[in-house]
């Protein structure tokens, strides 16, 4: 409950304001990509990438539900068919990113590599996998696009979010709730066809320790 002060190399409270690393003038020794030195042998066992199902221990524990927003993030969930069959995630980013950070790609693009696997898992399956996508992005014109170019793919996701994640309404309760919505279900999705931000790493997060999850529990049964 006390004051949010600026994160120094001395800081002794409790809470502490971490800046943007790039801008921080003396960084402390245990930056990403470090993890323990305590943990660092069980971490190598247990995951390829120990530092990044760390970060992921923390980023997800940040981003954990209370029992509403649990229950408005199932109900998004229950609403997209993972348990029929794989479903490929694009997580399409545009607006602000397009011209400063990222160069534009097209629908054409993102579908290129999403039916790509889609053929690898007809060649594993032995049959025709019914094409299903799950759509996160900030351009509502994404929608129909890919409706009308791809007529044989089930797309999912909701335009409602595609529309609060422009600029003039980005920093609305809805459009947070979006950002959350999309990375979750975007965690749960088989295959993830992206570019590089940091929503995509908050997806990868997710996918890390469901993954190892899945592992673990694998293992024991």
């Amino acid at each position: 409950d006390g004051p949010v002060v600026a994160y120094t190399l001395k800081s002794t409270e409790r809470v502490v304001q971490l800046g943007i690393v790039d801008a921080l003038s003396n960084k402390p020794n245990f930056l990403p990509l470090s993890i323990p030195k305590s943990l660092a042998g069980q971490l190598l066992k247990l995951h390829s990438n120990p530092p990044a199902f760390f970060i992921s221990q923390f980023l997800w524990y940040l981003m954990r539900s209370g029992q509403e927003l649990k229950k408005a993030l199932n109900l998004s969930i229950s609403m997209v068919p993972f348990d029929k069959g794989p479903v490929v995630g694009l997580q399409i980013r545009r607006t602000d990113k397009v011209g400063t950070e990222a160069a534009f790609h097209s629908v054409d693009e993102y579908m290129l590599w999403t039916e790509r696997w889609f053929k690898i898992q007809d060649r594993k399956q032995g049959r025709n996998v019914t094409r299903r996508v799950f759509v996160a992005t900030d351009d509502p014109s994404v929608f129909p696009e890919i409706k009308r170019k791809f007529p044989s793919y089930e797309v999912y996701g909701d335009e409602k979010t595609a529309h609060t994640a422009q600029l003039e309404s980005r920093y609305s309760d809805s459009s947070l709730y979006g950002v959350v919505r999309d990375i979750r279900l975007l965690s749960l999705c088989d295959y993830l066809v992206c570019t590089f931000s940091s929503q995509s790493l908050l997806v990868y997060a997710g996918r890390n320790l469901r993954m190892a999850h899945d592992d673990v529990v694998s293992k024991i049964a």
